[in-house]
């Protein structure tokens, strides 16, 4: 179970409150003074990394907002101011329509989104609530009506079943669902065996390099017949495959996950490799601070009793567990909101960060059934070993071989063996076996 909290985070004291007031002195101003610098030092530092931070190009996990605008004749708008509002951040774009009509936004990070179009003569048009999804193109036209500026025409927007700006195949996988859903080890990649195409295979690199940590249902998946290696995996743009084996490199956890696409067919020539697409967008921060504590349990208590074990122990007389010992803890947290810096920097509507944290323990148990020598057998008596049929099934002494014929070896009388002509290392190797529970 999870547990989502929202919590106000209170701004800390400044450094200077908490500076020993015994009296007013030179000393002391000179303190206040050097811990002002400081501060100052450290914000101009951080302003300067910020500033200093390059818009990196790669396959893009972010959507595109498109659309033209006309007037009620159908005649194209041109130099229209078009407005877009992320409603999570309340970060706005604007840009002008062309010649034609059409305007366009690119590098849209997934969630929704407000457009305001305004023209002269024309009333106010908005659409509200409209989603991006990761490497989805959404479009949404605007047919302007004559009025005041001051009127506003409220345009019902709905989610495009089918997008007709961009070709590719996929299916969109939300986070809400991700982390609704009962997966193992909180590994959003089980779910790439119940996309279109999808066949889950056995063996492979899955059985030594597939590192999917807490996950104990992890199968690789080949997506329309291709290898399993060639499935190319990308978080927020940046390729996640690593250089040897292809595999997953790092598994977001869910709690981090926007949401993540898996395109199958027909993407686009940017993406260069792979059969298929598995696109992860990763969350961000909001204008609101917002956080979520969690810890996803899974107890050998909560599990019926094993019915085979149970059985085996009327039936046989053993004494096997009815149920193994399993404790498995997942638990972690994450935090996101504006940055702010007390007196310094406050990113409300600017800048935002996010962070995300998990870590997970198993503890088990496991009984199992091997064979081990009877105690007639530890003598040396091996007279029991017979086949179906009540054959006794001989053992070749071979001391009595002549020449390099195998063949010439003569049976122990009765199948047993003198146990003076047992090994000193043999003994002791047997001694190390449990003698038998059950028959």
């Amino acid at each position: 179970m999870a547990t989502t909290l929202t919590f106000p985070l209170t701004p800390a004291r400044p450094l200077a409150q908490f500076v020993p007031t015994f009296g007013v002195g030179p000393e002391l101003a000179a303190l206040r003074r050097n811990n002002s610098r400081i501060l100052r030092f450290l914000a101009g530092l951080f302003l300067a990394f910020v500033s200093c931070c390059t818009v990196l190009k790669a396959q893009n996990s972010q959507g595109t907002i498109l659309g033209r605008v006309t007037d009620p004749s159908g005649a194209a708008v041109a130099g229209a101011s078009v407005k877009v509002t992320n409603r999570d951040t309340a970060v706005s774009r604007q840009a002008k329509t062309n010649s034609v009509g059409d305007y366009v936004f690119v590098d849209m990070i997934p969630g929704y989104y407000g457009l305001e179009v305004t023209g002269s003569g024309f009333k106010k048009s908005e659409a509200s609530s409209i989603r991006v999804d990761v490497d989805a193109t959404l479009r949404q036209d605007f047919q302007l009506a004559l009025g005041g500026a001051n009127e506003t025409v409220t345009v019902t927007a709905y989610s495009q079943l089918v997008q007709t700006d961009n070709v590719s195949s996929g299916t969109v996988v939300p986070g809400t669902l991700i982390e609704a859903l009962p997966i193992s080890g909180r590994d959003f990649t089980n779910l790439l065996r119940f996309e279109a195409g999808a066949t889950q295979v056995q063996g492979g690199s899955q059985l030594y390099w597939g590192q999917h940590g807490l996950n104990s249902e992890f199968a690789s998946v080949s997506i329309n017949g291709a290898r399993t290696e060639s499935v190319s995996f990308l978080v927020d743009g940046v390729s996640d495959n690593e250089q040897y084996f292809s595999n997953a490199n790092n598994i977001p956890n869910s709690g981090a996950i926007e949401e993540f696409k898996v395109q199958n067919g027909l993407y686009s020539a940017e993406y260069g490799q792979g059969s298929a697409q598995v696109n992860v967008a990763i969350k961000s921060g909001t204008n609101q601070y917002h956080g979520t504590v969690y810890d996803y349990i899974e107890n050998g208590a909560f599990q019926p009793k094993n019915p085979y074990n149970a059985w085996f122990n009327s039936v046989k007389g053993g004494n096997l567990r009815l149920k193994d010992p399993f404790v498995q803890n997942q638990y972690g947290f994450t935090l996101g909101g504006p940055v702010f810096v007390p007196k310094l920097y406050h990113g409300r509507n600017k800048t935002f960060f996010f962070y995300s944290f998990e870590e997970g323990r198993r503890r088990k148990s496991v009984a199992d059934r091997e064979l081990v020598p009877t105690q007639a057998e530890r003598g040396g008596d091996f007279s029991d070993w017979r086949d179906a049929s009540g054959v006794l099934v001989p053992i070749y002494d071979p001391a009595t071989q002549t020449g390099g014929n195998p063949a010439t070896r003569q049976a122990f009388a009765n199948n047993k063996i003198d146990p003076s002509r047992f090994s000193t290392i043999g003994k002791n190797y047997l001694a190390l076996y449990p003698l038998p529970n059950i028959t």
